[in-house]
């Protein structure tokens, strides 16, 4: 049980960490982080967007953050042999009768990505295969998670730094381990973007419980992007775009879209968003719960510096909270900001709550918001959107939202894609009348993209 030695020791650095942080301390810690394998590896992925959105944390800044952020992609390989073991025992073929591998693209939690070429076909796949000694790790985790929450100080150490439901966590992680649930999802998904020429989901070729082939689907993670501003800006709205249009059309979102999880490919000077890793995706239930997305929605779209809706975003918090929560505490902590309320001010709120309320919050419920953060955090961090000098205190619903609709609606338009959430977009601005003249002034910088007639003009060039 080499894994509980390796466990053993990552607690034991981790509590020196606590005690006497150092450079050289992590830097052993992230080794044991790998050394410990998938659960671990996994545990990190799901914890690190949520520390990003709730301490509002800069990755620029934040080494420990960066360093950690490694573990979305490069982790830990195994090796070949048991590779073609599995092959063979899936496919009742050798591996080397079909496919010549290329090189190891990626290590994640969950699987490790080869790409290869098909021989016959001569073309290059992705051959994604489930880490060994999965299952037997994933118990042990459902044991310790069993341990820490039955025992009341530790349980209440962990909920006031992440309020969140860890039995969710288990939950994710064993369907992702399933490849072939990863591609029934991935399915799912080419067939709703495949008439959408900027939005790439891998072909599925060849699926058992233990591997996954699909089609190669080469990018460049946004981050490392060397190109000008308005392709960045294109390319966020094509994040935003499948997000949107995967919340409030298609009904199936995708429940691990972290940094590792989608790129950008380039091609004849056009960005195209793709994405990988179906494993784990969310539903919004029919009902209350699927009208309350839309209602989120439309909150963030309505508010600009005049207006702060203070009973919606209530409403807002009490659907998260699981309605565990009286409306007048909620308004209480709405009250004590100072800042405008965007997504990511209010998750700030709601862990706040959570914490002090001690309620554990459901990790699908809080996505919602979350996802809404992403692409304005990218906004920001890139200068891809010019605010006025007196909006410092926090983005507005305006300029992140209403103003951007017309963004969105024309790129739709141009590139002839997602033509549902055109309509959903066009009973939008007919219904909250945005100032159309606001969005034809004079660009006076490179960075500002709400003119119409240069967006349609750039998009379909």
């Amino acid at each position: 049980m080499m894994f509980l030695y390796n466990y053993t020791k990552l607690s034991l650095w981790g509590s020196i960490y606590f005690f006497y942080p150092s450079d050289l301390i992590f830097d052993i810690i992230l080794k044991n982080i790998d050394d410990c394998g998938c659960i671990a590896i996994k545990v990190v992925q799901w914890i690190l967007p949520k520390l990003e959105m709730i301490y509002g944390l800069d990755v620029d800044k934040d080494e420990w953050f960066k360093k950690l952020e490694k573990f979305y992609e490069y982790n830990h390989t195994h090796k070949i042999d048991y590779t073609e073991k599995i092959y063979k025992q899936d496919f009742n073929e050798t591996l080397s009768e079909t496919y010549e591998i290329d090189s190891i693209v990626g290590s994640g939690s969950v699987g490790q990505v080869y790409k290869a070429r098909h021989k016959i076909l001569d073309e290059y796949h992705a051959i994604k295969i489930v880490h060994p000694k999965m299952y037997p790790q994933i118990s042990f985790l459902k044991f310790i998670i069993i341990l820490l929450t039955k025992t009341p100080l530790i349980k209440e150490y962990i909920t006031s730094i992440l309020p969140f439901n860890f039995y969710d966590f288990i939950k994710e992680f064993e369907q992702q381990t399933n490849m072939i649930n990863d591609s029934n999802n991935c399915l799912y998904f080419y067939e709703n973007y495949k008439n959408d020429d900027y939005i790439v989901v891998p072909r599925t070729i060849k699926v058992s419980k233990n591997i996954f082939i699909m089609s190669y689907e080469d990018g460049i993670r946004f981050d490392d992007l060397d190109t000008s501003d308005y392709i960045k800006y294109k390319s966020i709205l094509l994040l935003n775009i499948f997000t949107k249009n995967n919340q409030v059309i298609t009904n199936l979102n995708h429940g691990d879209i972290h940094k590792g999880n989608w790129k950008i490919r380039i091609k004849d000077g056009k960005p195209y968003f793709i994405v990988y890793d179906f494993g784990f995706c969310w539903r919004v239930p029919e009902g209350k719960d699927k009208n309350m997305v839309e209602f989120i929605d439309d909150t963030f779209i309505k508010v600009d510096n005049g207006n702060q809706y203070t009973d919606d975003f209530v409403k807002i918090a009490k659907f998260v909270l699981s309605d565990k929560c009286p409306e007048e505490i909620i308004l209480d902590e709405l009250n004590r900001t100072t800042l405008r309320i965007n997504p990511e001010v209010l998750i700030k709120i709601i862990v706040s709550i959570a914490k002090k309320q001690r309620i554990v919050l459901d990790s699908v419920l809080i996505q919602i918001l979350i996802t809404m953060t992403q692409w304005g955090k990218y906004l920001e961090k890139y200068s891809l959107l010019r605010l006025d000098d007196d909006k410092e205190d926090g983005f507005l619903g305006y300029e992140y939202y209403r103003k951007r609709l017309i963004d969105i609606k024309s790129f739709c338009q141009a590139n002839n894609m997602t033509k549902k959430y055109i309509e959903y977009i066009d009973k939008k601005i007919i219904k909250y009348n945005p100032k159309i003249n606001d969005l034809f002034e004079t660009v006076e910088s490179e960075n500002n993209f709400s003119n119409l007639d240069k967006l349609k003009n750039l998009a379909i060039s």
